[in-house]
């Protein structure tokens, strides 16, 4: 969250654009992890893990160290009573935005924990299914940097119903196709459903800086981390869903129950106010 606020910060007036550039490189971090963390323990064993959080923290004491590079969020300090005024405000738009990025994040979350399940259960070897997760994310990334670019063009609240609707026919073709083992069609409409959905990902934390400005490192905290943690009942009602709708058998009627989320989180955004777009 704290990276958050001076990313946007560091964007001034673009503040989408430099926000979803800050997203785009995380998620491309996020979606190589696996793969990354897979190689050096398989080659240096578990032991020496924590050799990988080195670069991070060579990189942190280096931007500690250059002053040149801190960059002075929008955020001033508030007591207690200006903050409780805020809140009660603007309880509204910031509730609506905290639940969209939770219905948002519980499907993402999902897809991701069970996509190797979901190409096991297809018969899919596992030398096809581990690039599975990999792949939904990193085109989730370069739909994060495309939407960060279209906010000039499109208003932020129109971006992020497209991107939680347009992308459920993508999804279950996706489902159709992998029960069928068609392998190029599956990982096509799985690349085209992640990029779909992040879409709107970068724009839902930059619409709560502009609803309470003056406490854009909390509203961080709230659209990010705690709404990932709220997020992480997706997993456990995908499981639970398995082999539940007839023709999507094994973790695929999973999916298919919790891909509702995102379409819910679209009816949501409807409510949100005009001034969000900025």
């Amino acid at each position: 969250p704290a990276g958050a606020n001076i990313a946007g910060a560091a964007g001034t007036r673009n503040r989408d654009r430099s926000f979803a550039i800050f997203s785009t490189i995380g998620t491309v971090g996020y979606s190589l992890s696996q793969p990354i963390f897979s190689a050096f323990t398989g080659r240096f064993g578990i032991t020496r893990s924590y050799y990988l959080a080195l670069p991070t923290l060579c990189l942190a004491f280096l931007y500690l160290s250059l002053s040149s590079t801190g960059i002075e969020g929008p955020e001033k300090e508030l007591d207690f009573i200006e903050f409780r005024k805020i809140i009660k405000k603007r309880l509204a738009p910031i509730l609506l935005l905290f639940f969209i990025m939770v219905l948002r994040s519980a499907f993402v979350i999902s897809v991701v924990t069970f996509l190797a399940k979901a190409f096991d259960d297809w018969g899919f070897p596992r030398s096809v299914y581990s690039i599975a997760a990999p792949v939904f994310m990193l085109s989730g990334a370069g739909g994060i940097l495309l939407a960060g670019y279209l906010t000039h063009r499109i208003r932020p609240r129109k971006l992020m119903v497209a991107t939680l609707t347009i992308f459920l026919p993508f999804f279950v073709l996706f489902l159709l196709n992998g029960k069928n083992g068609a392998i190029v069609h599956t990982f096509v409409l799985l690349a085209i459903s992640g990029f779909i959905i992040h879409g709107g990902h970068a724009a839902n934390i930059v619409m709560g800086h502009r609803v309470a400005p003056e406490m854009t490192s909390t509203i961080s905290g709230i659209l990010m981390g705690f709404a990932w943690a709220v997020s992480s009942f997706g997993p456990t009602v995908t499981a639970l869903a398995g082999d539940t709708i007839h023709g999507f058998p094994g973790i695929a009627s999973g999916f298919l129950i919790v891909s509702a989320l995102p379409v819910i989180a679209a009816t949501l955004s409807l409510l949100l106010p005009t001034e969000v777009d900025g």
